[in-house]
């Protein structure tokens, strides 16, 4: 293929281009070195590579090397050369990401990894495709495979008809309906105290699942992961702000990551039900049964890390702005304007107990109009300065030492 077009190619998609002949790398585009994986350094990559395009027999193909950092290319229609281009990622990396990804490939930190969709990338395929070969390709055609699974050559009815032996033969069921019923049911009542005891009589066991993964640590976090969020929506139902929900869900499906078996994922799980028990417990005994003054909360949460006014509530809701200050005044027995500061204050000092990040930043953070201010503001409501709350209250295991600033 003329090096003039492949160039052209990378001018206008700037995805770095390696084409093999034999064994060897014999152009690389572009051609300084440190743009592209130095496959004489991780061999083992390049010769996964170059099999798996030329096990296509000249057909274009993307390669899944991990969840989100993907190759694509194709070999000539006599196997002698392939191309390839990448590495490619789906989302943006960030600098840990990409230092992980340079130290697994022994490669320089300047290697230029692009961030482009695979419908993007197919397309380019398919065109230089039919450049070499003058065979069209549809760019949806074109498949995703990975070093262990061909999706292209996945027979989901012969996978079930030996699932469906397998679990014959080990009796093996499924969570029945009840329970999962019974547990939503809590989970929308708040009755923490029937969630203790759920937990007591049937305590979650991977064992009785499906195989939904051969490792039991897998298995469980499965299981969790579909238990949270069945528990979050629950949660959302029983009238909990969907923020609040999203938000402690998130938590919990990060500190599944720090698992390091399925005997603490089972404990994040079993966590996770109280805390969105408990969640729904305190909103039925504080909620409101006035509509507009739950809108009005509702759009202070959505709004919290948001320079906002006051005045902008009512009109985003509905209601004049006068009835809303009565019945907000009424129903919770303070100003709007108070609540919003109150709520501020309250995010504010979890992000001063549990990071390490400066009083200014997270004064900035939820919109203070300075640090003195939200100083001001804070003492006012835990009669106390951030820093001196900081300093009481700080959570050392969750966070590494870092500095301070004081208000």
């Amino acid at each position: 293929m003329d090096v003039c077009f492949l160039e052209t190619v990378y001018d206008i998609f700037e995805i770095p281009l390696v084409v093999v002949q034999e064994d060897s790398a014999v152009c690389q585009i572009p051609d300084n070195g440190a743009s592209t994986l130095s496959f004489s350094k991780e061999r083992e990559l390049f010769d996964e590579l170059v099999r798996f395009f030329r096990r296509r027999e000249g057909s274009p193909a993307i390669y899944m090397e991990n969840e989100y950092i993907y190759f694509g290319g194709f070999s000539d229609p006599e196997n002698l050369r392939c191309y390839i281009w990448g590495p490619i990622t789906r989302k943006d990396l960030d600098q840990h990401e990409r230092r992980a990804y340079y130290h697994i490939h022994n490669s320089a930190t300047g290697m230029e990894i692009k961030k482009c969709g695979t419908d993007h990338v197919s397309k380019m395929l398919a065109m230089v495709y039919y450049v070499e070969t003058g065979k069209k390709t549809g760019h949806i055609e074109i498949p995703f495979e990975s070093g262990n699974l061909r999706f292209d050559h996945w027979n989901s009815e012969e996978k079930m008809e030996h699932y469906q032996l397998e679990q014959s033969e080990e009796e093996r069921g499924h969570n029945s309906v009840d329970y999962e019923n019974e547990l939503l049911r809590i989970v929308k009542s708040g009755d923490v105290a029937a969630m203790k005891n759920l937990m007591n009589i049937e305590p979650m066991e991977s064992d009785e699942i499906g195989v939904v993964a051969v490792n039991s640590h897998k298995r469980m976090e499965y299981l969790v992961v579909a238990m949270i969020t069945l528990i979050s929506r629950a949660a959302i139902e029983s009238g909990v702000n969907p923020e609040k929900s999203y938000e402690l869900s998130d938590i919990y499906m990060q500190r599944l990551e720090k698992c390091r078996n399925a005997a603490e994922i089972n404990i994040v799980g079993g966590k996770a039900q109280l805390a969105f028990t408990q969640l729904v417990q305190d909103e039925k005994k504080y909620r409101s049964t006035v509509v507009c003054v739950e809108r009005c909360k509702d759009y202070i949460a959505k709004h919290l890390r948001k320079d906002f006014r006051v005045g902008d509530i009512a009109p985003a809701i509905g209601v004049s702005r006068v009835y809303l200050t009565r019945k907000f005044s009424e129903t919770e027995g303070m100003t709007i304007q108070q609540y919003i500061m109150q709520e501020r204050c309250s995010h504010a000092a979890n992000l001063l107990k549990y990071s390490d990040y400066p009083i200014s930043i997270i004064s900035e953070y939820f919109c203070f109009s300075s640090q003195s201010h939200f100083g001001v503001q804070f003492k006012k409501i835990y009669g106390m300065t951030p820093n001196e709350y900081r300093k009481r209250n700080r959570y050392i295991e969750s966070y590494g030492s870092g500095s301070q600033d004081g208000a």
